[in-house]
C-alpha cells in the first residue's frame, strides 16, 4: 500500500472558559477567551504544513452540551479550510458534546465525516482511487456514557490500515470520569492498527500493540493542565509501520514553578527569585501567553512571612505589575506557600522545651491507629456534633489528618520559635 499521514487531535473544548482564574486585565481576558480558537487555527495550520491526508478528532469538540453557535461556526470554518486543501476530516463526539444534543443548524463540508451513532460505522479514505485506510468511529449519544463502546469495534475484512476513533477511558484512568471505559484487551480484540482516542487530557502513547494514543487537549484549561498541549502527527509506512510525533498547539501555557526559599533572606531577593523563575519559563514557553502558579518551597528565613496570605497577595499584585507590558502576556495566578521553617523539626522533636514537647505529642498522635476516631470524638467533637454544621462536614481521611498534623507542627514551630527570638 502507499504511505499516508494523518493528524490525531481530541478534546478541543472550543469556547471553554478558563477555570479558577480571575483577571484584572480586560485585554488579557479577551486573549484567554480566544485561546481555544487560536489552538484550533494552529491545528489546521499544522495539517496544511505537514500535508496531512486527513484529520481525526476524537471527541469533545465543544465544551458543553449546549455548545455555543460561535464554537460550531468556528469549527465548520476550520474544516472548510481543510476541504479547500483536499484534507479530509473524521469526527466523533464525547461526553461533553454527545450527539443526542447535536444541533443540525450547521452544515459540514463535504470532506468531513461525523460519526453520529454509538454503533461503530466505517468510512474509507481514498486517494487516487486507492483505499488507503478505513476509519471506524462511534460517538457518545448521551451524557455520562458508561457502556464499553470499544467492544463494539471489529476490523473489516479489507486488507488496509484500519483506525478506531473513540472517546473513551482506557485502563481506568483515575484523573477522568470513567466514561466509555475499556481496557487494552478490548482494543486488541477490535483488530485495529491504530486507536485514535480522546477524553484523557494528559497525552501520550498508551500502547504500541496495537497503537493506542491520547493526544491530550489542544489547549490547557486550568492550572491542573500545565505544559505543552497539542496533537500527534502519525506517519504510516508502506509496510504499515507507525511513527507518531507530538506537536504543540496551545495559545496559552499554564506553568507551576517552584522557588526555593533556602538562600533568599530578604523580600527583595524573594522577588528577584520569582522574577528569574518566571522569565526562564517565559523563554521556554516561546511565542504564547503564560499563566504561572509560583510555589514557595524549602526551608528559609522568609517562611513565616510567606505563610501570611495578605503578604503573598501583595507580592502577587507587584509581580503582575512587573509583567503588565509583557508580550505575549504573562499572568501570575497566585503564590502558594509550601515552605518550612529553618529549624529541623525532627531534631527539635526530642528537645526538652515547649516546642519539643508539642512536636513529640504530634508524633504520638500520628502513630495512633485510632487517630481518626480520636480526632472525631475528642478533638473535633463539638464541630461534628453541631446540629447545623455537621450537615456540611465529611469525615477526615487518614491523609487529611496527617496533613492537619503537619500544618499544626509548622504553625507551632513558627509561633514558638518567633516568640523565643523576641
Amino acid at each position: 500500500m502507499s504511505s499516508l499521514r494523518f493528524v490525531h487531535a481530541a478534546d478541543l473544548h472550543l469556547d471553554a472558559p478558563f477555570r479558577g482564574l480571575s483577571l484584572d486585565s480586560a485585554e488579557t481576558g479577551d486573549k484567554l477567551r480566544q485561546a481555544t480558537f487560536i489552538a484550533l487555527q494552529n491545528l489546521v495550520d499544522l495539517c496544511l504544513r505537514v500535508r496531512a491526508d486527513f484529520l481525526l478528532v476524537a471527541g469533545d469538540v465543544y465544551n458543553q452540551k449546549d455548545r455555543s453557535l460561535r464554537a460550531q461556526l468556528r469549527f465548520r470554518d476550520a474544516l472548510a479550510r481543510l476541504a479547500d486543501h483536499n484534507v479530509d476530516a473524521y469526527v466523533v463526539h464525547g461526553n461533553h458534546d454527545p450527539t443526542g444534543t447535536l444541533s443540525r443548524a450547521v452544515r459540514w463540508p463535504e470532506n468531513t465525516r461525523v460519526f453520529e451513532s454509538q454503533e461503530p460505522e466505517c468510512a474509507a479514505y481514498v486517494r487516487e482511487e486507492e483505499t488507503l485506510a478505513l476509519i471506524h468511529g462511534a460517538s457518545h449519544t448521551r451524557g455520562g456514557e458508561t457502556r464499553n463502546l470499544a467492544r463494539k469495534f471489529r476490523r473489516s475484512p479489507e486488507d488496509v490500515f484500519q483506525i478506531g476513533l473513540l472517546h473513551a477511558n482506557l485502563g481506568g484512568n483515575t484523573g477522568h470520569e470513567p466514561y466509555a471505559p475499556c481496557d487494552l484487551q478490548d482494543l486488541r480484540a477490535g483488530g485495529m492498527d491504530y486507536w485514535a482516542l480522546g477524553h484523557v487530557h494528559s497525552g501520550g502513547v498508551r500502547s504500541r500493540d496495537p497503537w493506542a494514543v491520547y493526544p491530550g487537549n489542544i489547549q490547557g484549561l486550568s492550572i491542573a493542565e500545565p505544559g505543552s498541549r497539542g496533537c500527534y502527527v502519525v506517519d504510516v509506512g508502506r509496510d504499515r509501520s507507525v511513527e507518531a510525533a507530538f506537536h504543540p498547539l496551545h495559545a496559552v501555557q499554564w506553568a507551576v514553578l517552584e522557588v526555593d526559599l533556602r538562600d533568599l533572606d530578604t523580600l527583595d531577593r524573594l522577588e528577584e527569585g520569582v522574577l528569574e523563575a518566571v522569565e526562564a519559563e517565559r523563554e521556554r514557553a516561546g511565542n504564547c501567553g503564560l499563566i504561572c502558579r509560583v510555589v514557595l518551597c524549602g526551608r528559609g528565613p522568609l517562611h513565616l512571612r510567606v505563610s501570611e496570605e495578605e503578604g503573598r497577595e501583595e507580592l502577587v499584585q507587584r509581580l503582575r505589575e512587573q509583567f503588565s507590558a509583557a508580550e505575549p502576556f504573562v499572568w501570575i495566578k497566585d503564590l502558594v506557600a509550601e515552605s518550612a521553617p529553618e529549624i529541623d523539626l525532627e531534631a527539635r522533636r526530642g528537645q526538652k522545651d515547649l516546642l519539643g514537647e508539642v512536636l513529640a505529642q504530634a508524633e504520638e498522635l500520628r502513630n495512633r491507629e485510632d487517630l481518626l476516631e480520636f480526632l472525631h470524638k475528642e478533638v473535633l467533637s463539638d464541630l461534628f456534633g453541631h446540629r447545623r454544621a455537621k450537615r456540611f462536614l465529611q469525615g477526615l481521611s487518614r491523609e487529611e489528618a496527617d496533613e492537619l498534623l503537619r500544618r499544626a507542627e509548622l504553625l507551632c514551630a513558627d509561633r514558638l520559635e518567633s516568640s523565643d527570638g523576641e
